[in-house]
């Protein structure tokens, strides 16, 4: 079977007119893939996609799940692993894994230190290579959708124009999530 056989693709109408167009139940090994691609623009704006993003989030809770959200062009990334039993874990990608021209802008930094945002430690290969921020149970889903898309926004500078893709998929399991919680209480 050749890539892209077996799976389903269409487009969605999201509400404000955008379309975006969806790969649903791609099974990877084990695992089912669910990718979505979202012009922000056509969706409705920033604001549109963190809403939509925290519907989606609450919808995949009581799962051990993965939404990694990123900029086609860029690369920029934020990522968030779902634990029913200990809350979420959010990550946005460390400027060594970035081209020179998608790195985190500073003063966005500065703001991510003082809002509870852990920076990047060791190196390749370590557990905490990005930077990361864990919500603990009852998690405020809109809230936490809200900052991580504010931050790839922000971040990253990336315009309204921007393309984006969603890939949820079977997480890491709650172990790395649980883990990172309970070093916080």
């Amino acid at each position: 079977m050749s890539a892209g056989q077996g799976r389903a693709c269409h487009a969605v109408a999201v509400p404000g007119g955008g379309v975006v167009g969806v790969e649903e139940g791609a099974v990877v090994g084990k695992s089912r893939r669910d990718v979505f691609v979202v012009n922000v623009d056509e969706a409705g704006g920033w604001d549109a996609v963190a809403d939509a993003l925290g519907r989606r989030v609450a919808a995949e809770w009581g799962r051990s799940r993965c939404l990694v959200l990123a900029e086609v062009r860029s690369g920029a990334y934020v990522q968030l692993f779902l634990s029913p039993f200990e809350g979420v874990l959010a990550e946005v990608r460390a400027d060594r894994f970035a081209p020179s021209s998608a790195t985190l802008d500073p003063g966005v930094a500065v703001w991510m230190l003082a809002a509870g945002w852990q920076p990047p430690s060791g190196s390749w290969g370590d557990d905490r290579p990005n930077w990361w921020r864990t919500w603990l149970v009852p998690v405020p889903f809109g809230a936490v959708c809200a900052e991580v898309v504010g931050v790839l926004r922000d971040g990253f500078s990336l315009p309204v124009s921007a393309d984006l893709e969603l890939e949820i998929f079977d997480g890491a399991g709650p172990d790395l999530v649980d883990v990172w919680c309970r070093e916080l209480r």
